[in-house]
């Protein structure tokens, strides 16, 4: 997806009298030749945790991955927003996020909270996601990530070359359900699956730090 958005961004660019060097993200006037931006991109990264449970409902999770599970299978009251229904926060979901963030040489917080970012989608039941914007579980790591180069830029040994960036904050959230959208009888219909939502998340976010390969 953010390939297919960044070629429709160069598209629209040139379109109005402007080039865009794909490998530094340098968008020039065609005309004089000079720069007039520099295209600067950061990440935010969600890895979902390999834990027995869902997050916040107790919620036993099959060992093999939800996307082979028959639909709405994996779902408790609390996932789908029953109210009256209380939440209890997974403490393995906790350990496996800390020892993430001790593997990203990350600084963990002495006081972090959860608190809701609303939004509606159909495949969101309580209307809001549980996360960790403004207390994060940690903070100011650092990832290091194996570099890949195209065939002409390859050199014997280079396969080992890596790049650092650093990473703001990790936080702990719940991931939402997953639409699913066919036709029937020429009928297009949207289907919700509740079997991923409130399973345990961790987001990775770095600064603004991307801007040439």
């Amino acid at each position: 997806m953010a390939i297919v958005t960044f070629a429709i961004y160069c598209d629209r660019l040139e379109s109005v009298g402007s080039k865009v060097d794909s490998s530094t993200g340098i968008v020039s006037s065609k005309a004089k030749g000079s720069p007039r931006f520099q295209t600067v991109i950061g990440l935010e990264i969600h890895a979902q945790l390999d834990i027995s449970t869902k997050l916040f409902s107790g919620c036993p999770l099959p060992k093999t991955s939800s996307l082979f599970q028959p639909p709405n299978t994996s779902v408790w009251p609390l996932d789908v927003g029953v109210p009256g229904v209380l939440p209890r926060v997974s403490l393995e979901a906790i350990q496996a996020a800390v020892l993430s963030a001790a593997a990203t040489k990350c600084n963990i917080s002495e006081v972090s909270r959860f608190e809701r970012k609303h939004y509606f989608y159909a495949d969101l039941p309580l209307g809001y996601q549980v996360t960790q914007q403004r207390w994060p579980l940690a903070r100011e790591g650092v990832l290091v990530c194996p570099k890949v180069l195209d065939k002409k830029r390859r050199k014997k040994g280079d396969s080992e070359i890596t790049f650092s960036t650093k990473i703001e904050r990790i936080q702990l959230e719940q991931d939402t359900g997953k639409t699913i959208n066919t036709t029937r009888d020429g009928i297009t219909e949207s289907l919700v699956d509740f079997n991923r939502a409130g399973c345990a998340l961790i987001g990775k976010h770095t600064p603004l730090a991307f801007c040439k390969n």
